[in-house]
C-alpha cells in the first residue's frame, strides 16, 4: 500500500472545497424555495445534489496512473439527511445515470457504489427523523457506513480489485469519511442558521401582525445612565395615537411640541419616579395634534434595569378620549340625578304638608262624628272614613320616610303594635278600594234582594238591582257595571238564558264578569251555569266573606288580564266543588242565634230587622200555597219553587230546621221522589211555624213593627 501523497491529499481539499461552494449556492437556492410544496422543494435538493456529484465525477483526483477517485458518494450520501428520502433517491438516479453515460469497466461499480450511498443516507435520515432531529451521532454514522460501503464496489472489478485496494482504498476512504463530517457539518450549520433566519423572519411577522391588531401602539423607551431619553421602537399605531408622522423620528423634542402644557410636567416627573423605583409606569395625559385637538392618552409600561445601567421600558399606548368623555358625562348626569332628586325631594316635602292640612280636618271630624249618636249604618260609614284618612296618613308618611331614605336621614323606630288593628286597618283599605266596584243584582225575591244589597253597600261596592233576567240584559246595555251577579231560577227570563244574551251582545258590554247565585251546588248545576257563559257560582244562602272574596277575584282578574275569558274557573269559586252533595238533614233547632248576630253584625241591626220583618210578612203566603198545592201544582214545579225561595233567606237568618227542610223538599223533587213530597211539605210547614215564632222572639216588638211598615213601602216601590 504506497503512503498518501501530499498531491493527492490537496486535490482532495480543492475537491471538497468545491463541493463546498457548490452547497453554499444550492442552500441558498433552498432558501428561495422554503415557501413551495415539499415534494416540489425535495425533488429540486435531489437533482442539486445529484449535478454536484455529477461535477466530482467530472473532475476526479488521480491517485495512480489510470487510477481515479472523487466524492461521489459523499454527496449522495448526504442528500438523504438533508434534502428527505425523495432527494437522496433523486441524487443517486442522476448521479447513476451520468456514471452509464461515462462508460468504461468501472460503469457497473460506480452506480453500485452510488446506489449504496443513496440507499444509506434515506436510511439514515429515517432514523434522524424518528429521533426529531439530524445530529452529530446520525453524522459520524453515515460518514462510517459511507466509507465501509465504498470498497465493497471493487469486488465488481476482479481485474482491478487487487490494485483498487493497494492504490485507492486509503485516500478513498479518507476522503469519504472525512468529507462526509466536513461537508455534513457544514451543511448542517447552514441549515441550522437557515432555520433559525425563517424562524425569525416568521416571529417578526407574528410579531408585526399582533401589534397591527392592537388598539394601540406599541413602544421602548430607554433612559441612558446619562440621563437620555430615547425610543429605540414604535410601531405604526404608536405614531396614529400620538398623531405623529410615519417618517418622523421620536425624540424629546417632538414629545415636548405634542403634549399639553398643563400636563408636560406630570409627565417626566412620573417617568423618573418610575426609573427610581422600576415601578409600572402608568400614566393617563393629554396631546395636543397638529390641527389643535386635544386627545387623552392613556400610557402603561414595565420599568427593567439593564446591566449597563439603561432603564427601559416595553408597554402600549392607547387613545381613550371618548372614554374621558363618557366619564365626564356620567359626572355630568349623576349631578343632575343628585339635583333632581333634592327637588323631588322638596316637592314630597311640600306636597305631603299641603295634604296633611286638609287631612288633618278629615280625621278630627270623623273622630267628632263617631262621638255622636249615631245610628249603626251611620257609624260604620264614619269608621270606614276615619280608617281611609289613617291610611292616606300612612301614605303620606311612607312618601316622607322614602324622601329620608334617599337623602339617608331615615331613622327606624321600634313601636310596639297590635297585629288585630293591622288586620282591621287593612280590611278597611280594601272596603274602600271595593267602592270603585259597581255591580248588577238580578234577583227576583224581594227577600233575597234585600239581603244581598245590604251586604254590598255595607261593603262599599255600588249595586242596581232588578228583579228578572230580562230587566238584567236592559240593564247591562244601559248602565257600565264592572260584574253581574245572576240569580239562576227566575221568571220571564232565567238566568241561563239572560247569560247567553248577554254574551251575544259586542264587547265590553258582552264579556262582563257574571257570576252565578243558585241554592243549588250540585256538579250538574254549576256545569250548567259553566256552558251558559258564567264565570262563577255563588251558593245560597250567601256568606258574605266568600261572596266578597270572588267579587274581588272576578274584577281583578278582568283587570290584569284584560278579558273575562282570560280568567282560570277555579278563581271564581268553580272547579272546587265536591262530585256529590248529600241531602240535608233537618236540624231540630229553629233558630240559631249565632247566625243571626252575624248577619246583624254584617248588615247592621236595622238592616237586619227589616229582613226578619220582610220574611215573617211573606212566609205565610207561601206555607198557604204549599199546603193547597196539589199534584198539578207539583208537577208544575210549583212546590219546588216555593222550597227553592225559602232556602237562602232562612239560613241568611239563622232558620236552620227550615231551611233544612226546604232543602230536602228540593231534593226529593229532583230525585223524581214524588210520594215523598206531600211527606215533606208538611216538615216545611212546621218548621216555618217554629222558626217564625222563634224569630219574632228574637226581635224587639214595638222596633219590628216600625221596621216592617217601612219595608212594606219599599216592597211596593220595588220592580
Amino acid at each position: 500500500m504506497n503512503m498518501v501523497s501530499s498531491e493527492l491529499l490537496l486535490g482532495l481539499a480543492q475537491n471538497i472545497g468545491l463541493f463546498a461552494v457548490v452547497a453554499v449556492v444550492f442552500l441558498q437556492i433552498r432558501s428561495r424555495a422554503a415557501g413551495w410544496p415539499a415534494p416540489l422543494a425535495n425533488a429540486l435538493l435531489g437533482l442539486m445534489f445529484g449535478g454536484v456529484a455529477v461535477l466530482g465525477m467530472a473532475d476526479p483526483v488521480q491517485v495512480a496512473p489510470g487510477l481515479f477517485i472523487d466524492a461521489r458518494n459523499v454527496i449522495v450520501g448526504l442528500a438523504g439527511p438533508f434534502g428527505g428520502p425523495l432527494a437522496g433517491v433523486g441524487a443517486a438516479a442522476v448521479s447513476g445515470a451520468f456514471r452509464v453515460w461515462m462508460g468504461g469497466p468501472g460503469a457497473v461499480a460506480g452506480v453500485t457504489s452510488l446506489t449504496g450511498a443513496g440507499l444509506i443516507g434515506v436510511l439514515v435520515a429515517v432514523a434522524a427523523r424518528r429521533s426529531g432531529r439530524f445530529g452529530n451521532r446520525h453524522l459520524a454514522v453515515l460518514a462510517l457506513l459511507v466509507t465501509v460501503m465504498a470498497p465493497f464496489s471493487f469486488l465488481l472489478l476482479p481485474d482491478m480489485a487487487r490494485r483498487l485496494m493497494d492504490t485507492a482504498l486509503v485516500p478513498l476512504s479518507l476522503g469519504n469519511f472525512f468529507g462526509t463530517l466536513a461537508l455534513g457539518t457544514f451543511l448542517r450549520k447552514e441549515q441550522e442558521r437557515l432555520d433559525l433566519q425563517i424562524a425569525l423572519t416568521e416571529s417578526q411577522r407574528r410579531f408585526a401582525a399582533t401589534v397591527a391588531n392592537l388598539p394601540g401602539g406599541v413602544y421602548q423607551r430607554v433612559l441612558g445612565a446619562a440621563g437620555r431619553l430615547r425610543f429605540p421602537y414604535c410601531s405604526p399605531g404608536f405614531f396614529q395615537v400620538m398623531g405623529l408622522p410615519p417618517t418622523e423620528r421620536v425624540t424629546l423634542e417632538a414629545l415636548n411640541r405634542i403634549l399639553h402644557p398643563e400636563d408636560r410636567p406630570r409627565v417626566y416627573a412620573s417617568i423618573h419616579a418610575s426609573a427610581e423605583t422600576l415601578d409600572p409606569w402608568n400614566l393617563e395625559y393629554r396631546i395636543v395634534r397638529s390641527d389643535g385637538e386635544i386627545r387623552w392618552i392613556s400610557a402603561s409600561s414595565r420599568a427593567v434595569r439593564r446591566d449597563n445601567g439603561d432603564i427601559v421600558w416595553d408597554g402600549i399606548v392607547t387613545d381613550v378620549t371618548e372614554a374621558k368623555r363618557n366619564e365626564q358625562a356620567l359626572i355630568q348626569a349623576r349631578l343632575e340625578a343628585e339635583a333632581a332628586s333634592r327637588a323631588k325631594a322638596e316637592f314630597l316635602a311640600t306636597m305631603s304638608h299641603e295634604m296633611r292640612t286638609p287631612l288633618n280636618g278629615i280625621l278630627g271630624f270623623a273622630r267628632l262624628l263617631l262621638d255622636e249618636d249615631l245610628t249603626p249604618r251611620q257609624n260604620h260609614h264614619a269608621r270606614l272614613v276615619r280608617d281611609a284618612g289613617r291610611s292616606l296618613l300612612t301614605v303620606i308618611e311612607d312618601v316622607l320616610d322614602f324622601s329620608r331614605i334617599e337623602a339617608g336621614r331615615l331613622v327606624l323606630t321600634d313601636t310596639p303594635f297590635a297585629i288585630r288593628d293591622l288586620i282591621a286597618n287593612c280590611a278597611a283599605e280594601l272596603l274602600v278600594r271595593r267602592r270603585l266596584v259597581r255591580i248588577l243584582l238580578a234577583e227576583d225575591l224581594a227577600m233575597n234582594r234585600e239581603l244581598i244589597v245590604a251586604m254590598l253597600l255595607g261593603a262599599g261596592h255600588r249595586v242596581d238591582a232588578v228583579a228578572d233576567g230580562r230587566q238584567a240584559v236592559d240593564a247591562v246595555q244601559r248602565g257600565v257595571y264592572n260584574l253581574v251577579l245572576m240569580d239562576v231560577h227566575m221568571p220571564e227570563m232565567d238566568g241561563h238564558a239572560a247569560t247567553r244574551a248577554i254574551r251575544g251582545l259586542p264587547s265590553p258590554v258582552g264579556s262582563i264578569p257574571i257570576l252565578a247565585m243558585s241554592a243549588s251546588a250540585l256538579p250538574d248545576e254549576v256545569q250548567r251555569c259553566h256552558d251558559a257563559g258564567m264565570n262563577g257560582h255563588i251558593a245560597k244562602p250567601v256568606d258574605r266573606a266568600a261572596m266578597l272574596d270572588v267579587i274581588d277575584h272576578a274584577v281583578g282578574k278582568v283587570q290584569q288580564y284584560g278579558t273575562v275569558t282570560a280568567v282560570p274557573v277555579a278563581a271564581m269559586g268553580m272547579g272546587a266543588l265536591p262530585d256529590t252533595v248529600a241531602e240535608p238533614i233537618p236540624l231540630r233547632q229553629p233558630l240559631d242565634l249565632a247566625m243571626l248576630r252575624q248577619l246583624s253584625d254584617d248588615l247592621g241591626e236595622d238592616a237586619c230587622a227589616r229582613l226578619a220583618a220582610a220574611f215573617l210578612d211573606e212566609l205565610p203566603r207561601r206555607m198557604s200555597r204549599l199546603r193547597a198545592g196539589g199534584v198539578a201544582f207539583v208537577l208544575a214545579g210549583g212546590m219546588a219553587v216555593e222550597a227553592q225561595a225559602l232556602i237562602a233567606p232562612s239560613a241568611s237568618l239563622g232558620l236552620v230546621r227550615l231551611a233544612s227542610a226546604c232543602r230536602a223538599l228540593c231534593a226529593a223533587l229532583r230525585a223524581g221522589r214524588r210520594d215523598e213530597a206531600a211527606g215533606l211539605a208538611g216538615s216545611v210547614v212546621d218548621a216555618a211555624e217554629e222558626g217564625a215564632r222563634a224569630l219574632r222572639e228574637a226581635l224587639p216588638g214595638d222596633r219590628a213593627e216600625a221596621l216592617f211598615k217601612s219595608l212594606a213601602k219599599d216592597i211596593v216601590r220595588t220592580p
